[in-house]
């Protein structure tokens, strides 16, 4: 039983990751002759091998013990079969023990975690199995992530996709499930005056107890962009949310489980670079909430080394548009870069100089093939193979620069100005 668990471990780790990268028990070191591409694609065709036999696997012991459940794993079908969709979209949901306590616990649940921990796809899963059921769905998720979303839920008559703003403004029926995306943004979109139509309606709505429904709200409470870019506001954004999560689990009876802390994102090496940074950036988190420095990586998954390119010089679009054109040379799907800026520099002049040189470029929430460049307000929730940084390594910059190297799964390029 010791060895079946471990091997559902290991596969259920293989299977969760969304891009093709090497394990350490079987590492290739990249040369200058071979393109990181390749090395994806022949990792993508063992994965897809990994899934088949998995699945094979369930439905085998399915048949021949009906009753007995996989160890440590929870299993989630996806009735939009489409081969274009990534792994976890595909068939199968795999949950570490931290996910799994969410996945298994009550009704109503606000849960919160690092980066790349799960989240989005507890979430995302959880609201499927209800709407497979024939039931409600009603949920509610910041703009960027409006069409992540409805992607995610195409062919689903009976999920409701709505703006964060919505909250405050429209009703939940008892007969509803409900799910809440990155709710720490809601006083960023929703008018919290205590006495406020808004604030009375999204109070009204928090409250609300549907017998057997879900309710559950996911949140992060290092992420309060973009209202870090407005000096006060942000200290005063997290009193709102730290009296609202007071409210949530006395009056509104919310569980609250363990913080997640585990991460299952991106590669060793992200992971380590990550934590090198957070180590002296020095981040700040209210009193009670998980040092970050705690943070783990739920697998042993490597990739190639994070290259940070330094320049002492002022920001020149032309120029950085010039670097990250020859970081991205061989790439085959555009789709799978974004170039992710800081609020320190223009991205609407690196957006034109990129165009002008040949590489198509898009905003988030795009369905094109294109490379995304996009501001750090806008990326909650979102990852992407490689992810290009454009930032400032000054500390007023430390936090945008954590959710920004965080959206990275297999490759991560900084790219400093002073």
């Amino acid at each position: 039983e010791e060895q079946e668990r471990a091997l559902h471990t290991l596969l259920s780790i293989l299977v969760s990751q969304r891009t093709e990268i090497k394990s350490s028990c079987g590492r290739k070191e990249l040369s200058d002759g071979v393109l990181l591409h390749k090395m994806l694609a022949d990792i993508n065709k063992d994965l897809t091998e990994g899934q088949h036999f998995l699945e094979r696997s369930h439905k085998k012991e399915r048949t021949k013990n009906p009753k007995k459940k996989v160890v440590d794993t929870e299993v989630v079908v996806k009735t939009n079969d489409n081969p274009n969709l990534g792994i976890l979209e595909k068939k199968f949901l795999f949950l570490n023990r931290e996910q799994f306590e969410i996945w298994e616990g009550p009704y109503r649940q606000v849960f919160g975690g690092a980066p790349g921990c799960g989240k989005t796809i507890l979430l995302q899963f959880k609201a499927l199995e209800c709407a497979r059921k024939g039931e409600k769905v009603q949920i509610f998720v910041p703009d960027p992530l409006m069409n992540l979303y409805k992607n995610f839920f195409c062919g689903q008559q009976n999920v409701y996709v709505h703006k964060l703003r919505d909250l405050g403004q429209i009703i939940i029926d008892h007969d509803s499930h409900c799910f809440v995306d990155e709710f720490q943004l809601v006083a960023i979109y929703v008018d919290t005056d205590p006495g406020g139509k808004q604030e009375r309606s999204l109070k009204k709505n928090l409250e609300s107890k549907g017998k057997d429904r879900y309710f559950w709200i996911a949140c992060n409470d290092v992420q309060f962009f973009p209202c870090a870019q407005i000096p006060g506001f942000e200290s005063q954004l997290w009193g709102w949310f730290s009296e609202k999560l007071k409210e949530l689990e006395t009056m509104a009876e919310f569980y609250c489980p363990t913080e997640m802390k585990t991460v299952v994102r991106y590669t060793r090496e992200i992971h380590d670079f990550v934590q090198e940074y957070l180590s002296k950036a020095g981040i700040s988190r209210p009193e009670g909430a998980t040092a970050l420095s705690s943070i783990k990586l739920g697998h042993q998954i490597c990739g190639p080394p994070v290259k940070v390119l330094n320049f002492k010089g002022n920001f020149i679009a032309e120029n950085c548009a010039t670097l990250i054109k020859e970081e991205i040379e061989g790439w085959p799907n555009y789709n799978d870069v974004a170039v992710l800026v800081s609020s320190a520099f223009s991205q609407k002049e690196l957006f034109v100089n990129l165009l002008f040189s040949g590489i198509p470029v898009c905003k988030v929430g795009s369905d094109e093939n294109a490379v995304v460049i996009d501001s750090v307000d806008r990326i909650h929730s979102y990852q992407w193979p490689f992810v290009i940084v454009v930032s400032n390594s000054n500390p007023e910059y430390s936090v945008q620069n954590y959710t920004m190297f965080t959206r990275a799964v297999a490759k991560l390029v900084v790219i400093y100005y002073s």
